[in-house]
């Protein structure tokens, strides 16, 4: 039987193990990448990657890379997991937990609270204490379809410019937003959000109201206008940005969004006739319950033990409590409930109704606790925003 052992990747190794492991698992294969291109990469660069050896061959590896993520309006340290990666022969042996459970290890001796990915299979990471977020949404709209807008008198206009060459102004208006969008999280050191894009800012009396980012794809008689960063402050400022496609109907057919499941296309306009295609959903996890503090809540206050079988750092009693409008977080001896991590995960995020708690066996709160916990924590619908 292999002697397993895991260790964070350093030097070389993390390029060579990750390389092969993640290129077979992701990508088209064969070839594999050059080394140099594999390694350009700056989240390559900065990313904690580890890796999981049998007999000091690699079996597997699992990184993260730090990000901020705004919870109820605080900004805390995110760990964006990505990956994740078991050599076919490996497989089914219960190496991409054990290495993950490392990985989350690392993330609490960092001071990360707060954890995100995209799963292979939301089942999986449901075992390992992540709940799910809402899906955002692809809309696909007629470009004719906002032509009603070019008749209308708008306050302001539109500056084009490409992303590239304004990059200060992109990553300032995506700051402002992230300061006040739950669930939003950004890489703080990012010298670019993706690919080259247009980039159009709504302008009303000198002052930036909504900015998105968007390509001209596909061949002359199908060309859609992709648009995978939308944000507004307003309404005059969202209008000045649709009526923006409308001037494009000469010159390309569809419309294609990426939206938070919050947004709501079809109330723009009569008439847009979109077509909405869920996207992948993201799914995150409390890492360290005692650094969660801080956020914005409601009124009140109750206890729970946290049940937590991958971070045993967590297993305790708490008593979450609002102060001054923010939440405060201790350990105290008796508890109101029983609750796990998916389920704590869950009610701070505003995702799921502790009313379906038991049932998920998430805990067991009582009908007036579910109440308690509902007033501190409002259902929201969180939006990552951020793909990786």
């Amino acid at each position: 039987m292999s002697q397993i052992t895991i260790r964070q990747l350093t030097g070389d190794e993390r390029f060579t193990v990750s390389r092969d492991l993640m290129s077979y698992a992701f990508r088209a294969t064969p070839p594999l990448p050059s080394l140099e291109e594999w390694s350009n990469p700056d989240y390559m660069k900065s990313a904690m990657i580890l890796g999981l050896f049998g007999d000091e061959k690699p079996f597997a590896c699992a990184s993260y890379s730090t990000m901020i993520q705004n919870v109820h309006g605080k900004l805390y340290p995110n760990a964006a997991v990505w990956g994740v990666a078991t050599h076919p022969a490996a497989r089914r042996a219960g190496y991409s937990r054990q290495i993950l459970s490392e990985l989350m290890r690392h993330m609490h001796e960092a001071g990360i609270p707060f954890s995100n990915l995209y799963p292979f299979r939301e089942s999986f990471y449901d075992r390992l204490g992540y709940t799910t977020f809402p899906q955002p949404r692809t809309v696909l709209i007629p470009v004719e379809a906002f032509a009603p807008l070019l008749r209308k008198e708008l306050k302001g206009h539109v500056e084009l410019t490409s992303d590239s060459d304004r990059f200060g102004t992109q990553k300032a208006y995506l700051a402002h937003q992230h300061q006040q969008t739950h669930g939003m999280a950004l890489d703080p050191s990012a010298k670019s959000y993706g690919h080259t894009s247009w980039q159009a800012t709504a302008i009303i009396d000198s002052e930036l109201h909504a900015m998105m980012l968007y390509t001209i794809t596909g061949e002359e008689e199908n060309r859609e206008m992709e648009i995978p960063c939308f944000f507004y402050d307003d309404s005059p400022g969202k209008y000045l940005l649709l009526a923006w496609f409308a001037r494009h109907i000469d010159q390309v057919k569809h419309i294609k969004l990426h939206l938070p499941s919050a947004e709501l296309p079809e109330t723009w306009l009569p008439d847009l006739r979109p077509t909405i295609q869920a996207e992948e959903a993201p799914m995150a996890r409390i890492i360290t319950v005692t650094d969660i503090g801080g956020m914005r809540c409601g009124g009140g206050e109750f206890s729970a033990h946290i049940s937590d079988p991958i971070c045993p750092w967590n297993n305790d009693t708490y008593h979450f409590a609002c102060v001054d409008g923010t939440l405060q977080v201790t350990t105290i001896t008796q508890a109101d409930c029983q609750l796990t991590i998916q389920g704590l995960t869950a009610l701070v995020y505003g995702t799921h109704d502790p009313e379906t708690f038991t049932l998920r066996e998430w805990g067991d709160p009582s009908p007036e606790l579910q109440a308690r916990m509902l007033a501190m924590f409002p259902p929201q619908l969180p939006y990552l925003y951020s793909k990786y």
